[in-house]
């Protein structure tokens, strides 16, 4: 085996290593985000008032988000932006992710968008679902993106919370 056949064996060999690596980090981020989801969702399971009747009940709901991504490049985060209880908020999460937030007391415009300035080859699939107390997660948007940022919105109605 000559000196070039070693190199190239070295290098492919560095680059296996590497994306091993990336995806190990992956795998936990999105192990550590669904076990912080799980977390926060325990404590958002039972509505305030749960001998209230429909009719007197406030509107009280939650709002969960969900991304998914395949791409060929190795990244971990995406800068992404979206409608909490406290309003909009822009944070770095992981490229596989779930949040759940409320909850939210008045009518309300559910927005996500996804931002990633290197899009080559890049697909987010993005949900918006919602519940109203302990009752389980209606999906209510979805939409894939291909090689560019991901935006979408629903606007949360009466009919959605009976």
């Amino acid at each position: 085996m000559n000196t070039t056949e070693q190199t190239e064996r070295t290098y492919k060999l560095t680059y296996q290593l590497k994306s091993m690596k990336h995806a190990f980090i992956l795998l936990m981020s999105a192990v550590f985000s669904m076990l912080l989801t799980a977390c926060e969702n325990s404590h958002q399971d039972e509505p305030q008032n749960p001998g209230e009747s429909n009719e007197n009940s406030k509107i009280e709901y939650y709002i969960k988000y969900e991304l998914k991504t395949t791409s060929k490049s190795a990244f971990s985060t995406v800068d992404a932006t979206f409608l909490t209880e406290k309003g909009y908020v822009t944070k770095t999460i992981p490229r596989d992710w779930e949040g759940t937030f409320g909850p939210f007391n008045k009518l309300e415009v559910a927005s996500f968008q996804v931002q990633f300035n290197n899009s080559i080859w890049t697909r987010f699939y993005g949900r918006i679902s919602t519940c109203r107390g302990n009752q389980p997660y209606i999906l209510k948007a979805e939409k894939s993106s291909f090689s560019s940022s991901l935006n979408m919105s629903y606007a949360i109605t009466e009919d959605d919370l009976k």
